[in-house]
């Protein structure tokens, strides 16, 4: 598969002066083969610790894909800790395990503890978001994250209830104010990033994707009944639906697959593709043909395999969607980084705190 051409990147981006225009594009360079032997010794481990080893386990995987991503040079860094994650995992464990029980006593207290936890969620976001900026780093400038828990409120709470009020409607705006809220309050050094897309440009996303399903899902229904010869009492009959149960998945997960591929295409380039970072700008080009050929090709592997070939499968995505995302750099992005490095050691700010915890939510 071929590397985007700077242009094709940059296709839907605004027109700059050339002369000070770069394009910087990401690289990742890890292998199936590397990353297979991380992943069994993750796994083993995890096992035989009753799920204790896998803080270590993430900690091992995030440093192997942050080091192997490449951008103008350098690489990415991640600065988790296991004991960080452990003890958010814990926590969360515990709260289940509070939740497993009080639903086994009582159902209406099952129900009030549901509602605490949901009024709990935008702190759980904003800790959860906090935790992965801080432990990230480029060039060794740290990336922050704006505690804005009264945003976290209305998007988390506020919108999230607006969905069931207006029947799903309301969704494409709170997948974009999500979005927003997670991209603008990001900084690299001491500069915000800022996402360019509006809300219009999630309902023209989702809409599509809406009737690509619908699409589907009636080509899959018409080719299923085609195919099993039986009609729709097969659904009803224990023996035929056993009988043509491996043909239903064969028809409708490709499509299924086809539908997630161009909603994940749709929403990659219109966020990354439109964030921006003072005069920087991050460009996306994935296509769907392309990523679709990719969730199919590694389904099917993984099951042929049995599972061995996730890890291949990982690093094929991650290899396909930073080919896809480069870095317009308007201006010299080495003085950038350089103002950021000088900024944020001037202000010799404190990256950790007792709630720096990854909760795994």
């Amino acid at each position: 598969m071929e590397t985007p051409t700077a242009d094709a990147i940059a296709s839907a981006s605004d027109p700059r002066p050339q002369s000070s225009t770069t394009v910087e594009q990401f690289r990742f360079t890890g292998t199936g083969g590397e990353y297979f032997r991380i992943w069994i010794v993750n796994l083993l481990l995890s096992v035989i610790t009753l799920g204790i080893y896998s803080a270590w386990a993430k900690v091992r995987r995030m440093r192997y894909f942050y080091g192997n991503t490449h951008l103008a040079g350098d690489v990415f860094e991640y600065h988790g800790q296991p004991r960080q994650i452990l003890k958010g995992r814990l926590i969360a464990f515990g709260m289940f395990m509070v939740y497993f029980i009080v639903s086994a006593l009582s159902e209406l207290a099952s129900v009030l503890l549901a509602l605490i936890f949901f009024f709990f969620v935008p702190w759980f976001a904003v800790k959860a978001l906090t935790f992965r900026a801080r432990m990230s780093s480029y060039r060794n400038i740290r990336f922050g994250f704006e505690q804005d828990h009264h945003g976290a409120a209305k998007v988390f709470i506020g919108f999230t209830l607006l969905i069931g009020i207006t029947l799903g409607f309301f969704y494409p705006y709170f997948a974009y104010a999500r979005y927003q809220f997670a991209i603008n309050n990001t900084s690299y050094g001491k500069t915000r990033l800022n996402l360019l897309a509006g809300p219009g440009v999630f309902y023209w996303i989702y809409s599509r994707a809406a009737l690509l399903y619908i699409a589907a899902i009636a080509v899959g229904i018409f080719a299923f009944r085609a195919w099993s010869g039986f009609g729709i009492d097969v659904l009803n009959d224990p023996k035929k639906f056993g009988a043509v149960a491996p043909m239903l998945v064969i028809v409708f997960l490709p499509l299924l697959l086809l539908v997630g591929a161009f909603l994940n295409k749709c929403l990659q380039n219109a966020t990354l593709g439109n964030v921006t970072i003072h005069q920087h700008r991050l460009l996306s080009g994935m296509q769907t043909g392309q990523l679709f050929w990719l969730y199919l090709s590694n389904t099917v592997l993984i099951v042929l395999t049995l599972g061995i070939f996730i890890p291949w499968a990982h690093v094929r995505m991650a290899q396909y969607r930073f080919e896809r995302l480069a870095l317009e750099a308007h201006g010299s992005l080495d003085e950038f980084i350089a103002g950021e490095s000088s900024a944020a050691g001037a202000a010799g700010e404190e990256i950790s705190d007792m709630f720096d915890v990854d909760l795994g939510l």
